[in-house]
């Protein structure tokens, strides 16, 4: 009995220490095992993105849902970009880093084409260019006229946007609101972030000394990028002439790198030529499609995101390109580098396709294409302003884009219920199903109850022979607008009822 007791008190004792040695040395594993990099701790998935798969969850959970808040383009890819995808659907090798040439060169002449366009709409507004192509311009600089070797074409413009931060090593300057991706590529960087305030009362634009009060905050020496978006993702606005002048004056005070944010430029429907939206009555209604380019009157600093996501529908083919000054060389051989060691190249099919949309051969059809998109957003964009600001939302009128920001603080009804956006936004869905995403998202204070609204939830191929229908030149009257909705975006019209009937 002695030696059997014994017995089982040693098998205990062996047993703890057999533990504790295991615990030990699992805990000495455990804190020799990488964290991973400490600046993506906390953070969350794109809120665009995280918003669409919920969406998709409810819809497959048999919930009705109206989906405004990714904003994908509802229309169709154009019917050559498909052919040619088709043509080329068996390229197989790998192309250029920097794109293919044919590619490029395409870009960079469709770049020059919309320049030359646009000073004939902005000189017919009344504000024309101040200094013509290939002439000495503010500065001393000669304007943008560019070549195939300022072209940089990637897998999407969201990482073209990720090595571009990468490359500088800059703190990054942001209009409050902007695209939610931009703020956290630079804290995935460990890079700083200053928020430059805008409000509804400027149009959510920045203003000449909004911008000198961020520069001259903080290190004086440090490099920085400053971000412009129109027309704007979450606002829809976009900035004049005039405005981006000024704005650019500041931008050499500072030495800036600016960087033009157009994927949405291609979707103006109206424009603040002279600092005010156009109505559907001005003979400057816009039916050119483009708004003011920064690259035109700060062409030492500025680079131009485009791609095919927005304006032709293609968001999950995934191709943008960054045209570059000449001044920026060095900056698009550093992403190059970086791109050769990361994405190698972007797909052979699709670039080949999409030049199909920036050669002249489609431009007819192109043409065609691009006004029938903004004339529906027009109307559409008319419906959810008109419904919005008939619920007590303050709101203001998009002159391109899929969005509006509503400023929901003023309605005592949802001032009494709400502390932030996003309790705001997360008891919307569940209440109505109705998918929106929050103002804080997008860089404003959680405690103002802004919302953005992405108008997309419709049958865009529909939609673009119904349109034909509409007189031209109505596009903007409320009435007009509300009768096309009803009958071709009744997720929209349902949505808009439901947000009116639940504040």
């Amino acid at each position: 009995r002695e030696f059997g007791s014994w017995t089982k008190m040693t098998r205990a004792a062996l047993g703890r220490r057999v533990i504790g040695v295991v615990l030990s040395r699992g805990r000495r594993f455990m804190a020799a095992v990488p964290k991973g990099r400490g600046s993506l701790a906390g953070m969350e998935p794109s809120s665009t993105l995280a918003i669409n798969e919920t969406s998709n969850r409810l819809l497959a959970e048999g919930r009705t849902v109206h989906k405004l808040g990714l904003g994908q383009s509802p229309f169709p890819v154009p019917v050559f970009m498909v052919d040619r995808l088709r043509m080329h659907a068996a390229k197989k090798d790998y192309l250029n880093v920097k794109g293919l040439p044919a590619l490029r060169q395409a870009v960079a002449a469709a770049r020059s084409r919309r320049r030359d366009h646009g000073a004939h709409v902005h000189a017919a507004a009344g504000q024309p260019r101040q200094t013509p192509p290939g002439s000495a311009g503010a500065g001393g600089r000669a304007s943008w006229v560019p070549t195939a070797e300022d072209v940089l074409v990637g897998p999407g413009s969201k990482e073209l946007l990720f090595l571009m931060q990468f490359a500088l090593d800059a703190e990054l300057l942001l209009p409050s609101p902007s695209w939610v991706s931009y703020g956290p590529q630079a804290r995935m960087l460990g890079l700083g972030l200053r928020w430059v305030p805008t409000s509804m009362a400027t149009g959510w634009k920045i203003t000449p000394e909004a911008l000198d009060t961020a520069c001259t905050a903080g290190d004086v020496g440090r490099s920085r990028l400053l971000i412009l978006n129109a027309p704007s993702n979450p606002t829809g606005q976009t900035y004049s002439l005039g405005e981006l002048e000024r704005i650019a004056d500041v931008a050499r005070k500072h030495s800036l790198i600016i960087l033009s944010d157009e994927i949405y430029g291609e979707t103006t429907f109206s424009g603040p030529f002279d600092g005010e939206p156009l109505t559907s009555s001005s003979s400057c209604f816009v039916k050119s499609g483009l708004s003011a380019s920064m690259a035109e009157v700060y062409p030492e600093g500025s680079v131009v995101l485009d791609g095919i996501s927005k304006w032709a529908g293609a968001g999950g083919w995934r191709l943008g390109t960054f045209t570059f000054s000449p001044d920026l060389r060095w900056l698009l051989d550093r992403m190059a580098t970086a791109a050769s060691e990361t994405f190698s190249c972007v797909s052979a099919p699709i670039q080949h396709a999409a030049l199909a949309v920036y050669e002249t051969e489609h431009e007819g059809e192109l043409a065609a294409y691009l006004d029938r998109s903004r004339r529906v957003l027009a109307l559409v964009g008319t419906h959810v302003t008109s419904q919005l600001r008939a619920a007590g939302a303050k709101v203001l009128a998009p002159s391109g884009g899929f969005y509006v920001l509503p400023d929901f603080s003023s309605v005592a009804s949802v001032r009494q219920r709400f502390d932030t956006s996003a309790e705001l936004c997360e008891q919307l869905l569940a209440d109505t199903g109705v998918a929106i995403l929050p103002g804080s998202d997008f860089g404003r204070p959680v405690e103002e109850l802004t919302c953005r609204l992405a108008y997309v939830d419709f049958d865009g191929e529909a939609s673009l022979t119904a349109v034909d229908d509409v007189p031209r030149g109505s596009e903007l009257n409320p009435d007009t607008a509300s009768n096309f909705v009803a009958k071709h975006a009744p997720s929209v019209h349902v949505a808009m009822q439901k947000i009116a009937y639940w504040v």
